[in-house]
């Protein structure tokens, strides 16, 4: 792998990168009561919100949108939720994407009807004409809603977040790969829900960015899988203004 020109210290991903990150992702989860969170909680995700300057989007895995219809099937009164701005978590009936494709694994939602639960919230404005060039050995960031610090009491539901960063190992005009054996984890310690070991489950569909030298993040794609030491990601121009995904 090429040594990166850029090592960003571990501590400055903590207290520079996520506040600028952290309000344009979070977790998603299925439900099958929306009075109590516990033993009703099949799986969780993530999302990312971005800004095309068209439209405001909820982007999230295709195969996160896949086991939730699959699960459903079982689980009629399944329900997929976000925890956006409100108190509660707020339900998010689509009937179906804008876009979403298999090879890409994206997954890719209107969120126009959900804009008054997202007042605190940040859709990142996505930049066609000067999309961060992301190359080999370029430091990313991202912040995961890992399933492993996943909560859940009667009264509510509360998701454990830690901050990564990593390296590109190899990247092309749609995907990239980082090289998560080096990976630079959050300081945080939340409990681990017994029997969940896995630091990576439940991230898929989670925004990644860029880190500049001035610590500045901006948006270069989207979790899509992770396995073998190494973390997948789909570009983030790939999706078009519109909504619509370039394939």
């Amino acid at each position: 792998m090429t040594k990166p020109k850029f090592i960003p210290k571990k501590e400055d991903i903590d207290f520079l990168v996520e506040p600028q990150i952290r309000r344009s992702c979070g977790p998603l989860f299925f439900s099958t009561s929306l009075e109590s969170a516990l033993g009703n909680i099949k799986a969780n995700g993530s999302f990312g919100l971005v800004d095309t300057g068209t439209k405001k989007l909820l982007v999230t895995c295709n195969h996160v949108w896949r086991e939730f219809h699959n699960l459903k099937k079982a689980h009629v009164d399944l329900n997929l939720c976000a925890c956006l701005d409100m108190k509660n978590p707020v339900v998010l009936n689509f009937n179906k994407p804008i876009s979403q494709n298999e090879r890409l694994d994206l997954a890719v939602f209107d969120m126009e009807a959900f804009l008054p639960a997202c007042i605190g919230r940040v859709f990142y404005r996505l930049k066609y004409l000067d999309f961060p060039k992301i190359r080999v050995g370029s430091p990313i960031a991202f912040v995961g809603y890992p399933g492993m610090y996943r909560s859940e009491q009667e009264c509510g539901i509360t998701f454990g977040r830690t901050a990564h960063a990593a390296f590109v190992g190899d990247v092309n005009e749609s995907t990239g790969v980082a090289d998560v054996s080096r990976m630079m984890d959050s300081n945080r310690k939340f409990n681990r829900r017994p029997g969940q070991e896995n630091p990576y489950g439940g991230i898929s569909g989670c925004p990644c960015y860029l880190i500049r030298k001035s610590y500045q993040a901006e948006l270069a794609g989207f979790v899509t899988e992770e396995g073998m030491d190494l973390l997948r990601f789909t570009l983030a121009n790939c999706i078009n203004p519109d909504g619509t995904i370039n394939c």
